[in-house]
């Protein structure tokens, strides 16, 4: 209750303290219009249905390539902290290609794939799959050796001991992963919505660039901040909190 009082305490002091720069005249409305210039904006894309079907878009497009990413992810991660030869050529390659921002692949997507649906699938797996591979090769090789013997000892192998004992006792690595794979894909979904996208929440910031409505834009912006917030406080933060309570970090 306490953490929630604050919040909303901090958001509406960021909320007062951008009404007063707009009060104070410093920009005019057109480049920083305030918070009711943009509710209003975030109003008329209410109602006339293209803020729903825009989010709507975005997040199909997200969820499906993002739980590609994890699937990929989590077996390429696995391979590669299994064989070492793995580690030190498709490893480095993809500690390598994680420096690169996504961004980088956008004109060879369009090369390859045109302006088209798969160019965004590509490139949101694209941005979400090496945060998840390379925190899942951390958290499996760090798995303590004392649960790995344990469980071998009692008959666990192959299968079964990645199941039940390896990636269990690496979940809370992969969890960063996950979380860092969501950030990243998601930023990626935007960058290519607004390229090559004729729907979605990219589509409609690009409009609003088009269209020089900053407020438009902002309302966005604040639509994705609460999209990202959200998904944080309702999926990320209560699975981190159940594996801190399943290993006694609680």
């Amino acid at each position: 209750m306490k953490n929630n009082f604050l919040r909303a305490i901090f958001y509406l002091g960021l909320i007062l303290a951008w009404q007063i720069v707009v009060w104070s005249g410093v920009l005019p409305l057109k480049v920083l219009p305030g918070p009711v210039q943009v509710l209003e904006s975030l109003k008329i894309t209410l109602v006339d249905g293209s803020l729903a079907a825009g989010t709507w878009v975005s997040l199909v497009r997200l969820i499906g390539a993002y739980l590609t990413a994890v699937f990929l992810g989590i077996i390429g991660g696995v391979f590669i902290s299994r064989f070492d030869w793995m580690e030190s050529t498709l490893g480095s390659l993809i500690l390598g290609l994680q420096t690169l921002p996504t961004i980088c692949w956008l004109p060879l997507a369009a090369v390859w794939f045109g302006a088209s649906e798969t160019a965004i699938f590509f490139l949101v797996v694209l941005g979400g799959v090496l945060s998840i591979v390379l925190a899942t090769e951390a958290g499996v090789r760090h798995v303590p050796t004392v649960l790995i013997r344990a469980a071998r000892s009692m008959g666990a192998s192959g299968f079964e001991l990645y199941r039940r004992v390896i990636l269990p006792a690496a979940f809370p690595a992969i969890i960063s992963g996950l979380k860092q794979g969501w950030a990243f894909s998601w930023r990626t979904l935007m960058a290519a919505e607004l390229l090559f996208g004729n729907r979605g929440l990219g589509y409609l910031l690009q409009a609003g660039r088009k269209n020089e409505d900053t407020s438009l834009f902002l309302a966005i912006i604040l639509v994705l901040l609460v999209i990202g917030i959200t998904v944080e406080m309702a999926v990320f933060r209560p699975l981190e909190k159940q594996v801190r309570s399943r290993w006694g970090l609680s």
